[in-house]
């Protein structure tokens, strides 16, 4: 469905918005990157970071797995923003961890948050930067973010040197070890009442057990919980998020009877094989 983004994006975000208008704006400003990547400010090397199917953004851009990545990415990403209070306050302070090619910093930015950035790969960091140009001229607005290169396992809270709101991670926190390092360095960033949105690989998940795909090394959901109780963060919110892997999303004939059936089986955590995570600290630490 197209709608009036820019009207949407330009009005005043009221304190409580209908979640309808999260999900238009998240599914609206994915369809603006199929004229994007149309631009001749990027180059071929961008473009093929744009198209690699392992990301999102390749989903997309397929035809064949466009339904799949909007029905998943909307209804996560909505969460997301009604979760972290994007759009709530005009304060809110994110950091996008392993921010990939900035497509979730732009909607949140776009919605009013000042949002870091940050992702181990320089080449999709100098990407992010040249998107920013592009969406702020699409939108006609300022987009308050910015950009880090940094490997945030070795990171030093003092050379940021301000602390955030919220921080949200799209997978990519499952990938950044030791888990205990991840978390120490995720509560360093952020204020004593502070909240956390992941959504990322499911190492419970039964099917790739049985197939004896599992992957190791990937934290389990409840070892994360563990982790950041350790810092004063409560799990609010833990659920699969997809259940049925993009192959079987395609033709259109089946879409339909598709998403019903993920939407009863990811109410099972071990039969999603990615899930969403929130956990909010609300009192203040130490004495």
């Amino acid at each position: 469905m197209r709608v009036d983004v820019d009207s949407q994006l330009h009005v005043a975000v009221p304190v409580r918005r209908e979640p309808q208008l999260d999900r238009n704006v998240v599914e609206a400003l994915y369809e603006m990157m199929v004229d994007e990547i149309t631009q001749p400010q990027y180059d071929e090397r961008e473009i093929a970071l744009f198209k690699d199917p392992i990301y999102y953004y390749g989903r997309y851009l397929d035809r064949k797995t466009r339904r799949y990545a909007v029905q998943n990415l909307v209804s996560s990403i909505s969460t997301a923003i009604a979760y972290l209070n994007v759009g709530e306050t005009s304060c809110t302070r994110l950091v996008d961890l392993g921010c990939g090619l900035g497509m979730q910093s732009i909607i949140f930015a776009s919605l009013g948050a000042e949002v870091l950035g940050i992702d181990l790969d320089s080449r999709c960091v100098e990407l992010c930067r040249k998107r920013k140009m592009y969406f702020e001229a699409r939108l006609g607005k300022v987009l308050n973010m910015d950009f880090m290169a940094l490997d945030f396992r070795t990171l030093n809270p003092d050379v940021i040197n301000r602390k955030y709101d919220a921080l949200f991670s799209m997978s990519a926190f499952a990938h950044i070890q030791p888990l205990k390092v991840t978390v120490a360095n995720i509560s360093a960033l952020l204020h004593d009442t502070a909240r956390v949105f992941l959504w990322d690989q499911n190492p419970d998940c039964l099917f790739p057990r049985v197939l004896g795909k599992r992957q190791g090394g990937v934290p389990r959901p409840t070892d994360i919980t563990i982790e950041f109780a350790k810092h004063g963060f409560s799990t609010e919110l833990l659920q699969g998020a997809c259940a049925i892997p993009h192959h079987f999303w395609h033709p259109d004939a089946v879409f339909g009877a598709t998403s019903w059936l993920n939407g009863i089986l990811k109410k099972n955590l071990q039969l999603s094989f990615s899930y969403i995570f929130g956990a909010s600290r609300k009192e203040r630490r130490g004495p």
